[in-house]
């Protein structure tokens, strides 16, 4: 059976239609060709792929189906559903004594196989103390069965609602002890002699530049001009408000992470590199690509260690009867997991293409570097000889060699690392908000990002370009409307809002290169970092201007509508209550 879909892990469907359908994995096959965007959502296992499937066999013929967006929308899983009461407790100089927060996370109808509806809810609760020293945290969750959509993982899984709500805290305590935000974050964040530091909930973080990322971060805002521009946006008839979020991100979960409680999901993952008879070399990914670069990368990682020039080497995946087993693409993992298998067979091919290459040269494999190509005798760059006259030898002419040596110059390397790894850094939002109509406009934007080391910076920052866009959408647009009877009512992109070209400002992005001392190339994630930090320093920015006028907003999207209810309920002009509304917590909901 051949199955053509757009999906994140092919070898996982390959597993469970077999096993659902009663045939052996050899006889699936998982095409995977352009994915087209992710995020999460296509990392699961639908119904209508497996009764597809089911078809197919049935009636013993090609079967094709095709979802529109209104079924995507209705259907697909979906996320950020969760409403949370906490509160932070501190001393008078700032410093955090401790943390407690109630969780209630909406998990939809049903389970999507192979994560649970509790995952993001788990994220949110563990997640929340983030970067900075809590000593005593607690956290209760509840998960809410109910008619919407599944509730499943999305691009930062979590992060988005646990950063909210810490970095939101955080502002309201520095309003309450009369401290400039960036300075009670300041004396908060973990210092760099305190690493690897273990948070309250038990997450290591092996390394990271959480100060660091905030200074560098406050000398790109130039936080000693802002008064000057919330008077000059209060002359046009705006309020003008800057927001943070500091944060740190869990990326590349292995098998103890989701192992431990039961999903069939694993950090290991194999690549192939083999080199042919003319030297050029085809890498085989387990994962395939779902348009973040993972081909660029795995190339770059591989011509790094094998000395071939990057135009010389071809990547395949998406094809399970061809590529060797992945678990698939999610969690911000490629660079640490994908690439770190790359670079474990690309330096297994290389050790093997050096010691046929001594023989030939008469030289001793630790004297020999490869280079531009070519494998050369360090010191003497004169005495050279071309890959592919190495690699022709080791296919066509092994008759030149002796028989202990290895002629095969193709490998199956495997990343066996972390059980997780973490990046961190720190966001800044700049908005405006129009008073009269409620109108909120983001107008500059800047984040620091410490991913480690960066094999591709420009995909990284396409990675967080794109991040921040949906990190903004869901601040300030996105929100799936039920009415009460669980029908939904955004069931188009007509009505379904997402962030337009206009909606955002040019994004400035600083790297800081902290190499985790955990990971094969001492990278880190990278793909869900803007996501996960823009919610909070947008709603932070939001509220910075309302409070020139006394007031706040708690919920997001922060939709015009809820912005000039907090401004009028701030001057003493009480709306009407609203409708009731099976989707926002009342007062009496709250735990």
């Amino acid at each position: 059976m051949t199955v053509r879909l757009s999906t994140q892990a092919p070898h996982l469907l390959q597993s469970t239609f077999a096993e659902l359908l009663g045939l052996r994995e050899s006889s699936v096959r998982i095409l995977t060709d352009e994915v087209g965007g992710a995020f999460g959502m296509k990392a699961h296992v639908y119904p209508d792929e497996l009764a597809t499937c089911a078809a197919t066999i049935l009636l013993g013929r090609p079967v094709k189906w095709i979802q529109d967006r209104v079924e995507a929308l209705q259907s697909d899983t979906q996320a950020r559903d969760e409403r949370v009461v906490a509160a932070l407790a501190l001393a008078a100089d700032g410093t955090i004594a401790g943390m407690r927060a109630e969780v209630v996370s909406d998990g939809g109808a049903f389970s999507v196989y192979p994560r649970t509806m509790v995952t993001e809810g788990i994220q949110v609760a563990t997640i929340m103390p983030g970067p900075y020293r809590v000593p005593v945290y607690r956290a209760h969750l509840r998960v809410a069965i109910t008619n919407k959509a599944p509730l499943a993982v999305y691009r930062g899984v979590g992060h988005p609602v646990a950063i909210l709500v810490m970095e939101a805290l955080m502002d309201e305590a520095a309003r309450r002890l009369g401290l400039d935000p960036a300075e009670l974050r300041r004396r908060n964040l973990i210092n760099p002699d305190e690493l690897p530091f273990t948070s309250v909930t038990g997450h290591v973080y092996d390394s990271g530049s959480h100060q660091e990322s905030l200074r560098v971060l406050l000398r790109d805002i130039a936080p000693g001009t802002l008064a000057e521009r919330k008077e000059r946006a209060r002359d046009r008839g705006a309020l003008l408000g800057v927001g943070l979020a500091c944060f740190v991100e869990v990326t590349a979960p292995g098998v103890a992470f989701y192992g431990a409680r039961g999903a069939p999901i694993t950090a290991h993952d194999q690549v192939e590199v083999r080199m042919e008879a003319d030297g050029s070399v085809t890498v085989l990914l387990g994962t395939p690509g779902q348009g973040q670069g993972l081909h660029t990368t795995a190339a770059q990682v591989v011509a790094d260690h094998l000395g071939v020039p990057f135009d010389r080497i071809t990547v395949l995946s998406g094809d399970t009867k061809t590529v060797p087993h992945g678990t698939g693409v999610w969690a911000s993992r490629s660079a640490v997991v994908s690439s770190g298998a790359a670079a474990s067979a690309a330096h297994q091919v290389r050790d093997r293409l050096l010691a046929i290459a001594g023989h030939l040269m008469e030289a001793d494999p630790a004297d020999l570097e490869l280079v531009g190509g070519e494998v050369r005798v360090v010191g003497a760059p004169g005495t050279r000889m071309d890959v592919g006259e190495v690699a022709e030898v080791a296919h066509w002419r092994t008759q030149k060699l002796p028989p202990e040596l290895r002629v095969g110059l193709s490998v199956v390397g495997e990343y066996v690392g972390p059980n997780v790894t973490f990046n961190n850094g720190a966001h800044a939002a700049v908005v405006e908000i129009d008073e009269d109509s409620g109108l909120v406009r983001l107008v500059d934007y800047s984040c620091v990002e410490d991913c480690g080391v960066l094999i591709n910076p420009s995909i990284v920052d396409g990675q967080i370009r794109g991040g921040v866009a949906q990190g903004v959408g869901g601040a300030l647009l996105e929100r799936l409307y039920y009415d009460e009877n669980g029908q939904l009512l955004t069931s188009t992109l007509l009505d379904y809002l997402l962030p337009a070209g206009p909606d955002l400002p040019d994004i400035h992005i600083s790297h800081i290169e902290t190499p985790s001392p955990i990971t094969m190339l001492g990278v880190k994630g990278a793909g869900e970092a803007g996501a996960a930090g823009a919610p909070a320093a947008v709603h932070n920015a939001v509220n910075d201007a309302l409070a020139q006028r006394g007031a706040r907003v708690w919920h997001q999207p922060i939709t015009p509508e809820r912005v000039l209810r907090a401004l009028d309920e701030a001057a003493g002009r009480p709306w009407p209550e609203p409708p009731d509304d099976p989707t926002l917590p009342t007062p009496e909901e709250a735990p």
